[in-house]
């Protein structure tokens, strides 16, 4: 593993491939600085292939993969004195993917805490389904009468939020 300093170097040699800022003190003598930002250019084509056009997709999918795998280096890389920072698009899209999905995971398991409490509360397990059917099915005909019948394009997420 690369040492702060290490990076530091790196950055400050490769000014071609990132930028930095830091405060006006700051040399590669006298690393000490109150703010630091840096930021890495990753370009195309990627390793081992000829050119962009050719394989384009395959090559956004490697680079996402490669993005990916550095969240959790980076996430260790905060401590009480600094704090790191990062982010693009593409780990934006990853990151909100993954808290939808363990979003979807508790609302799963709501409903199925409401389903367990219904069939107690009515004595019916098959009372306490088909409930449970008119809740959920009440999304759906709720969005088609906002996209279909009012002609609103998009429907806000807390729109979702009336259900609790």
């Amino acid at each position: 593993k690369d040492s702060l300093e290490d990076v530091l170097r790196y950055a400050f040699s490769v000014s071609s491939k990132s930028y930095w800022f830091v405060d006006e003190n700051f040399t590669p003598y006298n690393m000490q600085s109150r703010h630091l930002r840096t930021q890495f250019l990753f370009g195309f084509p990627i390793k081992g292939f000829r050119d962009w056009s050719q394989t384009r997709e395959e090559q956004r999918e490697l680079y996402k993969e490669f993005i990916k795998s550095y969240i959790p280096i980076l996430d260790l890389k905060s401590t009480d004195s600094v704090k790191v920072y990062y982010g693009s698009t593409d780990l934006y899209d990853y990151q909100a993917y993954w808290l939808f999905c363990e979003d979807l995971k508790l609302a799963i398991f709501a409903l199925v805490i409401v389903y367990v409490y219904m069939s107690v509360h009515t004595f019916s397990l098959i009372l306490a389904f088909f409930a449970g059917g008119c809740i959920l099915g009440s999304i759906g005909v709720s969005y088609f009468i906002v996209r279909v019948l009012l002609g609103h394009i998009k429907m806000n997420v807390l729109n979702g939020i009336s259900l609790f």
